[in-house]
């Protein structure tokens, strides 16, 4: 808000400066009073904050004519000053975002292998920039990969690049300082290319995705067990689907229940042939009563129902029943069964013997 060409004071611009500038504005200052002792020191563009009329600080940039102050017959010194305001506040806001996502972030230029990287690239394998090479290359974050990840690497990556497409998303390892492997999961993209369409400047970010990782193989070994836990179960474990279509079926399952060698899996409940009536004729062809567990919740013990055999012959088969709610998600059923028309023969041949 100051008057055109009138001329101020230095010490009346230092009072609109803001505090937290103020250090860097002097040593921007010093060089000017090095120039009007003669010297040709370089002055390189200062940004800071300046108070406005209304009270509010905006971001200025100013550019110095070093050179200037040689040419003007009163020894002046001139220069411009820019209005970066909108921008550095977007780039401020930016490095929030960046700093409280925990990201790290990574600069990679083609034509010179150089790598610039943030504190939190550094903080992820347990370093300080300072820790690292300086300047930084490309090479020296191939030396801190995992050897089986860098060979893979190198062989998904160099088709893309032979056929320009500089959009990445990967995960592998890195050497954390205290010598164990953290996982990454980078993702970078051109922004620098040129005219030809070859990529001059990769940028991305890296995320420490260690965690996820180790909750992919406990989830993996949890899996694993469970599937060795029911293929050496005596009992058939079934799981249908909210429509009753089979979705699980363990090998004791396929031995009881599949009779004509079609598989299990994909199979509606009405279609099975366990379905036909109950043992003691009661209530005979009423079948498997799905709707009772999926839709009314009901747990069913010891549920008794034939199985015809391709000979003619029947099985007896003992179902035990359960609804299972996922967290959010529909209601599956859960069905162990067992084949006991060994069991229930024997019983009759000691009843009779008895």
């Amino acid at each position: 808000g100051w008057p055109e060409t009138e001329a101020r004071p230095t010490t009346e611009l230092r009072a609109l400066i803001h505090p937290d500038d103020l250090e860097s504005y002097d040593a921007h200052m010093a060089l000017h009073r090095e120039i009007f002792a003669g010297k040709r020191v370089p002055v390189p563009p200062h940004l800071h904050r300046i108070r406005c009329l209304d009270g509010s600080y905006r971001w200025i940039k100013v550019v110095t004519d070093v050179d200037s102050t040689f040419r003007d017959p009163g020894g002046r010194l001139f220069g411009f000053a820019l209005d970066m305001h909108d921008q550095q506040e977007a780039i401020r806001g930016l490095a929030d975002v960046i700093a409280g996502g925990q990201v790290g972030t990574w600069r990679h230029d083609l034509r010179t292998n150089a790598l610039v990287i943030n504190d939190r690239w550094a903080e992820i394998i347990g370093r300080r920039p300072e820790d690292l090479p300086s300047p930084m290359t490309i090479d020296d974050w191939r030396a801190l990969v995992h050897p089986e990840d860098m060979a893979r690497l190198n062989t998904t990556q160099a088709p893309k690049f032979r056929s320009r497409d500089y959009f990445c998303t990967e995960e592998f390892r890195m050497r954390h300082a205290d010598g164990h492997w953290v996982w990454i999961l980078s993702r970078g993209r051109a922004v620098e290319m040129a005219a030809t369409g070859e990529a001059l400047v990769l940028s991305g970010v890296h995320l420490d995705i260690s965690r996820r990782k180790q909750l992919e193989a406990e989830l993996i070994a949890k899996n694993d067990f469970l599937q060795r836990l029911t293929e050496t179960s005596v009992s058939g474990i079934l799981a249908f689907d909210p429509s009753g279509v089979i979705v699980f079926a363990n090998m004791e399952a396929e031995q009881i229940l599949d009779t004509d060698g079609a598989g299990l899996v994909g199979r509606s409940h009405a279609a099975l042939g366990w379905l036909h009536g109950h043992h003691d004729g009661a209530g005979a062809g009423r079948g498997f009563p799905f709707g009772r567990v999926a839709q009314g919740g009901e747990t069913l013990h010891d549920l008794r129902l034939t199985l015809p055999r391709p000979d003619g012959t029947e099985r007896v088969i003992s179902v035990n029943a359960a609804p299972m709610e996922a967290r959010g998600g529909p209601v599956q059923v859960v069905c162990s069964v067992s084949d006991i028309t060994q069991r229930l023969q024997d019983e009759r041949r000691l009843a009779e013997a008895a």
